[in-house]
């Protein structure tokens, strides 16, 4: 990144291995990462759900897991509190240095597991907490780790969702992590994290637990932008048809795209988005498979509404983000920074195409096969092994996601 800006636009293109005339375009956005002597004072507090149902080896350890490997990235004057919730709620420590590391790991290995799922107010209490060790000009985060039972006093989405984002207008956000498996609301969950300007992520087993205390904590809630906006103009000189995969719920209309005060996502140290379309080229076909939605003939924008663009004819797409700094307002007006597609620029095989692009087109295609889309089969699960399997290089994340993918091909392909 260059000029202050805290990230980079980047774009990546191939021949789709699925449909001879279809072309991959890969929109990434790469986060600034934060360094060490850059974090920002930090408060912590962890409200846990400490249940009977939280005491397999897959939920409150994990939790513990978390919090402890967490530990050893605060600097010692950063604050951590602990609060939980079953039959009721209790502050089981209150805003503590992390330099008193032993206090907090005798409140957190205490902790057991037992009795009913009814802590109303324990939302209220994290915040209470939250508030007693505010920061300003510091992060203030709540993170709420449970097994998918909201009961924390106010079990209804929205008015959870009210909550949250009056809570995260005074600067506490929020982020909540989901341990086990079965029971987890994922669309409440989302809805949550989302309103409290942090991240949804479900925890799966000790080793990630460890990943995620060390590297994914912090770096998720030490913002360097908000209220990040994308859009994406396809040039109809060039571009017959496109199509987005996934990101289904999070599109916004153009109207929403120009409006400065609309909520949008945050991004954290050196986060990244990846996104993928499809894209047909005038002399293409468009694919066509039984029961394909009908072809909207629209403005060829992400969003679908008309408005004038500013793509060149001399490039296939024009990328605008649009974004904020940490702690500006809602009134405050967006900066913005472009980058252009060229029609220069040609793909070449996905085979020969970066680790990135292969793994992406992976996990993308998986998902269209479990999401039942038209444009995907069990047939192409075998080209989607070869992408996953032979796209993981020395990445951390995907070394250990592999497993759990193989697992699910083997399944979806019976």
């Amino acid at each position: 990144t260059t000029g202050g800006v805290p990230f980079a636009i980047s774009f990546e293109t191939a021949l789709s291995p699925f449909d001879k005339d279809v072309r991959l375009v890969r929109v990434g956005l790469a986060g600034r990462k934060v360094q060490k002597d850059e974090k920002k004072a930090t408060n912590l507090v962890f409200l846990i759900d400490v249940s009977g149902s939280m005491q397999s080896s897959a939920k409150l350890p994990l939790v513990k897991k978390v919090i402890s490997s967490a530990l050893n990235e605060l600097d010692p004057t950063d604050t951590v509190s602990l609060v939980t919730y079953a039959g009721k709620t209790s502050v089981r420590l209150s805003p503590t240095v992390a330099k008193n590391a032993t206090t907090i790991l005798s409140a957190l290995n205490s902790l057991k597991a037992s009795g009913s799922t009814n802590g109303a107010g324990g939302i209220q209490l994290a915040y209470q907490q939250a508030e007693k060790a505010f920061l300003a000009g510091g992060i203030n985060h709540v993170v709420l780790c449970t097994d998918g039972d909201f009961n924390v006093g106010t079990s209804n989405t929205k008015a959870l969702v009210k909550l949250i984002e009056e809570k995260r207008k005074t600067g506490i956000t929020l982020t909540v992590l989901g341990f086990g498996q079965g029971n987890l609301n994922d669309s409440m969950m989302e809805a949550v994290s989302n309103a409290g300007d942090g991240i949804y992520a479900v925890i799966r087993d000790a080793k990630h637990a460890q990943m995620y205390g060390q590297n994914g904590l912090l770096a998720t809630i030490q913002h360097i932008a908000k209220d990040v906006k994308i859009q994406v103009q396809w040039n109809p000189q060039h571009v017959r048809a496109w199509r987005l995969l996934g990101y289904a719920n999070r599109q916004l209309t153009a109207q929403q795209f120009n409006d400065k005060t609309a909520d949008a996502g945050e991004i954290g140290s050196g986060h990244k988005v990846t996104a993928i379309f499809e894209v047909v080229m005038l002399k293409g076909e468009i694919p066509a498979p039984e029961y394909a939605p009908k072809i909207v003939d629209t403005a060829p924008l992400s969003g679908g509404v008309t408005e004038t663009l500013d793509v060149l004819k001399s490039d296939i797409a024009l990328v605008k983000v649009r974004y904020k700094l940490p702690g500006a307002k809602a009134s405050d007006p967006s900066k913005e920074i472009q980058a252009t597609l060229p029609i220069s620029w040609q793909p070449g095989d996905l085979a020969n195409a970066s680790a990135d692009l292969r793994w992406a087109t992976g996990v993308a295609s998986m998902a269209e096969v479990l999401m039942g889309s038209p444009f995907r089969d069990k047939l192409d699960l075998k080209a989607t092994r070869t992408l996953l399997s032979g796209s993981q290089g020395a990445d951390a994340d995907r070394i250990y996601a592999w497993p759990m993918i193989d697992k699910a091909l083997n399944l979806l392909s019976k």
